[in-house]
């Protein structure tokens, strides 16, 4: 005789929901059919600071990378980051690193490029408040998309101790939007 689960559905896969949502409590056994049906919804830990690092260069240009814009996603909804810092001046070349997160996406000259050791660099995104973030978006801008191949995202609540969330690998799958801008996809989050 078939047991009903907490979720009110009856156990066995064909009562699994497609979407990784369903109401109610779930039991152990429901989420672990869930997890090997690749449905479950994974929550991560709620981070206020999310840092990029250990950038890898890009096949295009070694040594390089050009970042025009992130976007830190919960599900499908951008959220505003209040304030971005660097530990690369980016002054110095006439650019500056709060433009990365004004939303402006069609202006070569506030293009982050041409940065030399980007394993070195780091950038780190305040939200002002802890959010567990799914996905994260980059723009490029300069002739032809030079994203780095990966990079390292760690999160913190204090600015000071950071966790690592895992390596980022951007892929070879990106949008141009026309005018030498380019989008990466929603990357997910390990």
């Amino acid at each position: 005789m078939p047991r009903l689960g907490n979720n009110g559905g009856l156990m066995g896969l064909r009562r699994v929901p497609t979407t990784g949502s369903a109401s109610g409590i779930w039991d152990c056994d429901e989420q672990s059919l869930a997890k090997r049906a690749a449905i479950w919804p994974v929550i991560g830990q709620a981070w206020r600071y999310y840092r990029l690092s250990g950038f890898a260069s890009t096949t295009l240009n070694a040594n390089s990378a050009d970042l025009t814009e992130i976007e830190l996603y919960v599900n499908d909804s951008i959220q505003t980051i209040s304030s971005v810092t660097s530990n690369v001046s980016w002054t110095a070349a006439g650019q500056d690193i709060s433009e990365i997160i004004d939303g402006v996406i069609s202006d070569s000259s506030r293009a982050l490029r041409d940065f030399w050791d980007p394993a070195g660099v780091t950038i780190t995104l305040d939200l002002g408040s802890s959010a567990v973030i799914t996905h994260i978006k980059i723009y490029s801008l300069y002739e032809q998309p030079r994203f780095p191949a990966s990079f390292t995202l760690s999160g913190s609540n204090d600015n000071a101790s950071y966790t690592t969330i895992g390596t980022i690998t951007c892929g070879t799958s990106f949008t141009s939007l026309g005018g030498n801008v380019f989008a990466s996809e929603k990357l997910q989050l390990p």
